[in-house]
């Protein structure tokens, strides 16, 4: 994979001959807070990661429309978080990175960017060969990102480069203020009319309990990360006990590819609990609208059920809750003492605050 990469790097270095020339760039601002929002037309935001981290980058998104209102905004993605942006309110247009073998892809690709900008933002924290080519061959006379190690010369503004342990709402705070852009930490995403109409359509498919008006949706993955997921026992331990209660409803949710273990995971408990798969990501949305609480390993979909206003409550290592917790006021966040683990949890830690979550969403204090 290594490899196919780089060579997807050099094809984009070779068709970028046909389009750029040699431009040196100089700018008089001393600091990117100076701006006119009216001197700003066109921006290119650069995010080449996976789908939680493009969720997690709307608070900055949305700042960055407040700023600059008149400009338009192109969102450019991996094709892994490809599907998150018809959900993102605050860009005029999305731009796709195709898988390294996609050649037509990467030329239509180029070929759009390389028509000048105003401004570009690269939210990758760390390095990343491929957004840093990219940003590099964009024609723009203010580029920002993070500092980086083997980035220097790419971006004529950067913010002092991320910690470790710096949470990546804080990250994406520093570039909003670098760009005088108001931010509050909250994410957000909207689902269309038409989402809303196919999950009334899965609703309405899936098998109900009689008399239960609280509804629980469960991520038991993600699977390729063993170590980040609680134990699927303990799962089904607690989702019989949740649904000793009458009142309430549970449903799973299976990622690409974790169907048939979900399945043999609530087969051991000999439970027989609805499961959403294959399912798109905006359709998706819009069921867990329809549910009372999401409860899950972290993992992508923690964040796409904090962006669409569903109250969580996520299992985090000491890792994920570190860069990761958004902190919400409806959103719960256990936190395990291993940095790289969640897995050997004991059951109580996670069973008590559960239910007591359960028994304050079901009767709120006033």
């Amino acid at each position: 994979m290594i490899a196919e990469v780089s060579r997807s790097n050099e094809r984009i270095r070779r068709l970028s001959l046909f389009f750029v020339e040699d431009m040196k760039l100089k700018t008089p601002l001393q600091s990117l807070q100076e701006i006119r929002a009216d001197e700003i037309h066109s921006i290119t935001v650069v995010w080449i990661g996976r789908l939680g981290d493009v969720i997690v980058a709307t608070p900055f998104l949305r700042g960055l429309e407040a700023r600059f209102p008149k400009a338009r905004i192109r969102l450019l993605v991996s094709y892994r978080s490809a599907e998150v942006l018809p959900l993102i309110p605050f860009i005029d247009k999305g731009v796709i990175l195709g898988k390294p073998t996609e050649i037509m892809r990467h030329a239509s690709l180029l070929y759009a960017l390389f028509r000048p900008c105003d401004l570009v933002v690269d939210l990758n924290p760390s390095f990343s060969k491929t957004a840093s080519l990219l940003c590099q061959l964009m024609r723009a006379p203010f580029k920002l990102s993070f500092e980086k190690i083997r980035a220097e010369g790419i971006y004529n503004y950067t913010v002092s480069r991320a910690e470790d342990d710096e949470p990546m709402l804080k990250r994406y705070e520093r570039l909003a203020r670098a760009l005088a852009a108001p931010y509050e930490p909250r994410l957000e995403l909207h689902s269309s009319p038409g989402d809303s109409e196919g999950a009334d359509k899965i609703w309405g498919s899936l098998p109900k309990r009689q008399g239960a008006s609280f509804r629980i949706l469960v991520h038991m993955g993600n699977f390729k990360r063993e170590s980040s997921c609680w134990r699927g026992n303990y799962f089904t331990r607690l989702i019989q006990e949740i649904l000793e209660n009458p009142a309430m409803e549970v449903f799973c949710l299976a990622g690409p590819g974790e169907k048939q273990k979900t399945q043999e995971i609530l087969n051991q408990a000999a439970l027989s609990i609805p499961i959403i798969s294959s399912v798109p990501l905006g359709i998706l949305a819009a069921l867990m609208k329809k549910m009372n609480l999401f409860f899950c390993n972290t993992t992508g979909t923690t964040h796409l059920a904090i962006a669409v206003g569903t109250p969580t409550f996520a299992i985090h290592t000491g890792y994920t809750y570190a860069i990761w917790n958004s902190g919400g006021q409806r959103d719960y966040a256990f936190k395990s003492e291993d940095w790289n683990s969640c897995r050997d949890v004991p059951y109580e830690k996670i069973r008590d605050p559960l239910l007591e979550l359960i028994k304050n969403l079901q009767y709120p204090r006033i």
